[in-house]
């Protein structure tokens, strides 16, 4: 019994990380980003139908990151609070985490997307697919607006810092609201898939290194699990 529970990957197990880092780099080589690009591009008025759309480029974009930005508003003036509000004060280290782990993931995804080579499918298809010229950089990878959505993972550690028990579905809950806003720049031709997905995994790398430094919040890696199991059942 103890060697089934050993195999089941914790979501923070460093080894589920470099698993997704391999499958991206695969996924580079196939065709998947231009099918699905193509998909979303219409051919004979040479353009991406949603890129104004009220629901993906008001809404799913604009509106959101509004929000997004008054939610950090919020928990910054609920940690400064913390020092002051007593109810506050059991949630501090959870707060100073979550205002840490959305700027330094935001600023690393922006600095990273400002000397990027990848074009935006929109200006590649705009340009019969190739680069514009002059302009050796496109800056379009990683996605800058999924990582709106991806930056709410960091609630999962601290859900797990504080032993919730639906952690699970915090983690389901805001993982679908990074692919969802991946989802919605793909359509818009503003992004290939690949380049949210990339934000995602850069978001949830940065998340298990501050939730270590700032939570104590770790896990064995897949290895460790399966061989202490073993190293138990041989003790005396």
């Amino acid at each position: 019994m103890a060697w089934a529970r050993s195999r089941v990957i914790d979501p923070i197990d460093p080894t589920l990380a470099l698993v997704l880092l391999v499958l991206l780099i695969l996924l580079q080589w196939t065709p998947l980003d231009e099918y699905v690009a193509d998909l979303c591009f219409d051919f004979q008025r040479n353009e991406f139908p949603l890129r104004d759309s009220f629901w993906f480029s008001t809404l799913l974009h604009d509106w959101s990151r509004r929000v997004a930005q008054w939610l950090l508003g919020t928990i910054v003036a609920s940690l400064l609070l913390s020092g002051f509000v007593g109810p506050l004060r059991p949630y501090r280290r959870a707060l100073a985490f979550l205002v840490v782990s959305m700027a330094v993931n935001a600023a690393l995804i922006a600095v990273i997307k400002n000397v990027s080579v990848p074009h935006c499918p929109w200006d590649l298809r705009l340009n019969g697919g190739r680069a514009i010229e002059g302009l050796e950089l496109g800056r379009c990878w990683p996605s800058g607006h999924a990582s709106v959505g991806f930056c709410f993972v960091a609630f999962y550690f601290v859900a797990r810092f504080f032993c919730f028990r639906h952690a699970a579905r915090v983690l389901a809950l805001t993982l679908g609201l990074g692919l969802l806003f991946t989802l919605s720049q793909t359509v818009r031709g503003a992004h290939f898939l690949s380049h949210g997905l990339w934000t995602g995994l850069i978001i949830w790398v940065g998340n298990l290194v501050l939730a270590r430094l700032i939570l104590g919040l770790g896990a064995k890696t897949g290895l460790e699990r399966m061989i202490l199991p073993l190293g138990a059942s041989n003790g005396p």
